[in-house]
């Protein structure tokens, strides 16, 4: 195994023989506390600056997890804070692109490999012009913190498209808890159009305050560091005299406003905030106007604080994750209840998906062991929860929660959608639903699941409803309770005894198994149910083999089919 501190020390009398170097408790603008192995070198590296030779002080610190990740050099000298590539508080650069690999055996020529990329860095951005750099990377520049500045807030979020003419911005702010600090924060959104989707689940779910902005199209900010601006500057930097005009007709309302413009990136606008401010001075005879004071006294010099605001848009979020917008589906799901939420989540993963949930009970206590909801959801409407769960991550998903039952849902309604999931385990119910497909009163293809108790199988039907003669067996065969697709024996059913738990009450009759059979099961069903939503096939059974060896510790009687089968086997039958 590498001695990683041995290995420095004999690297360090190497580099002795060559560099100007030295051991250092310290490095200057940061304080690295524990994150690093060993003591840090302060070492001196001759480069070539703007025609001169000159030795640039170094320092080289070693992260704990070194050499699996490679050393940090930090350059202090403020002559070069604002070159490419260096982080102007820190004054780390960075060197390497993420998810370099190298030989981390090899302490000597990593450590090696740092020093002359870095003198490299120094002498390439001392002699050229870095503009178009400056250019590729503005964001970073952007969110950077300067000297006299508040740090840059990268939480405010533009819904919906992003504006490309001068226009006033709707926004608003609520309190957000933000988890690294603990401290409540405002939560910025603006938004062009009203309607756009996403905005009204969060006024309903946040307390809300409107806020006023404005976006200027011919904003046109240096891409040179440091970013930081004042109201003079800004306005130097506006480049239309219309836009003008409506930048000093917001200021001279004297309220607290916001300023937006584009910093060269599709998806990220820059922004300030600019503050309300005391007009009455004394030794003036006549009233000032804000947008005078703003450039006077105090105000003259003082720098604007400044945000980056981040789309939030179905197109951008689909741009860095799938890449590309799936097919618009639209599931009806009937039954909140185990099967039917954890359902709903792997429903989730499609990009262009709209659900319609229907269910009329509540969240209780008994149910949050296997749901996919918990306390926080507690004595909630399963539909109003689930809707909730989503639209918090997804505000623009579009979920229809129907507090009711999928026997009083239209025919038409049901078919509106691409898919009916039947996941309430009700004998009478599936029955319902086949008879309706067989009378052509629903069109849509039907899954119907469902858990045999201690999840001894997991069991899906998959409804053609063109195929006819499959649709008639399954009306046969539903008046049995499906029992020629069960892994138990028709006789344990009956009895009942070994099978379910019961509490006190009418409806206290309940089946045992795990949130984690909920997820085998599903896990293997989905692969299925998603070949199916693409591409129709014949009226077929799918079931999941599960704890097999439950049904024998507790003597649980088993149909034939059972013999041979193994846990986590998968079985397709014709119907």
């Amino acid at each position: 195994m590498l001695d990683v501190t041995k290995t420095l020390e004999s690297c360090f009398a190497e580099l002795s023989k060559e560099y100007d170097i030295e051991k250092v408790d310290e490095v200057p603008h940061i304080n690295l506390g524990k994150r690093v192995c060993a003591p840090s070198w302060r070492i001196l590296v001759p480069a070539s600056t703007k025609g001169k030779a000159e030795d640039v002080e170094m320092y080289i610190a070693f992260p704990c997890a070194f050499p699996y990740v490679m050393p940090w050099v930090f350059v202090p000298d403020d002559a070069y804070r604002y070159y490419p590539h260096i982080s102007f508080k820190s004054r780390k650069l960075c060197l390497f692109e993420d998810g370099i690999v190298y030989d981390e055996g090899d302490i000597s020529d990593i450590i090696r490999i740092n020093i002359r990329k870095a003198r490299q860095w120094v002498e390439k951005y001392s002699d050229c012009d870095c503009t178009d750099e400056y250019a590729e990377e503005i964001v970073s520049y952007w969110s950077a913190q300067y000297d006299g500045e508040e740090q840059v807030d990268d939480s405010p979020v533009m819904f919906g498209e992003m504006p490309d003419q001068s226009c006033s911005i709707q926004g608003f702010a609520y309190p957000v808890k933000r988890q690294a600090n603990k401290t409540v924060e405002p939560q910025l959104v603006f938004y062009i159009t009203k309607g756009t989707r996403g905005i009204d689940y969060i006024k309903e779910n946040h307390k809300t305050i409107e806020i006023e902005a404005l976006f200027l199209a011919s904003v046109t900010i240096p891409m040179n560091p440091p970013c930081s601006m004042t109201v003079l500057d800004l306005t130097g930097y506006i480049k239309e005299a219309t836009d003008r005009k409506l930048f000093r007709q917001l200021v001279n309302k004297n309220k607290k406003c916001y300023v937006l413009f584009s910093i060269g990136s599709n998806h990220i606008l820059g922004g300030v905030f600019i503050d309300k401010v005391r007009l009455k001075r004394s030794g003036f005879s006549r009233p000032m106007t804000p947008f005078e004071v703003h450039g006077m006294f105090e105000n003259k010099n003082r720098k604007l604080e400044r945000f980056m605001v981040y789309q939030y848009d179905t197109n951008r979020i689909v741009e860095r994750s799938a890449g590309e917008m799936m097919k618009e589906k639209k599931f009806t799901v009937a039954g909140m209840g185990s099967i039917g939420s954890n359902l709903c989540y792997y429903l989730n993963g499609y990009n262009n998906a709209q659900f319609a949930l229907v269910d009329n009970d509540c969240l209780t206590t008994d149910n949050i062991g296997r749901h996919l909801l918990g306390y926080e959801y507690l004595n909630q409407s399963k539909v109003l929860a689930v809707k909730k769960y989503f639209q918090s991550y997804r505000p623009d998903r579009e979920v229809n929660a129907i507090n009711s039952v999928i026997e009083q849902i239209s025919s038409d309604k049901i078919n509106e959608g691409d898919a009916l999931f039947i996941c309430i385990g009700d004998e009478m119910i599936e029955r319902w639903v086949l008879e309706k497909v067989a009378n052509h009163d629903i069109k849509v293809p039907l899954f119907i699941l469902w858990l045999e108790p201690y999840a001894i199988s997991g069991i899906m039907i998959y409804v053609n409803p063109d195929d006819e003669p499959a649709i008639a067996k399954l009306i046969t065969k539903a008046k049995d309770s499906f029992f020629d697709y069960c892994l138990v024996d028709k006789e344990e059913y009956e009895k009942g005894d070994k099978l379910t738990q019961r509490d006190a009450g009418c409806n206290g009759m309940y089946s045992l198994y795990s949130a984690n059979d909920v997820t085998m099961y599903l896990s293997a069903m989905f692969p299925h149910i998603d070949t199916l939503l693409s591409v129709s096939d014949r009226s077929k059974c799918y079931q999941w083999i599960g704890n097999l060896e439950i049904a024998k510790q507790r003597n649980i009687r088993l149909t034939r089919r059972a013999e041979g089968l193994k846990k986590n086997n998968f079985v397709e039958m014709s119907i």
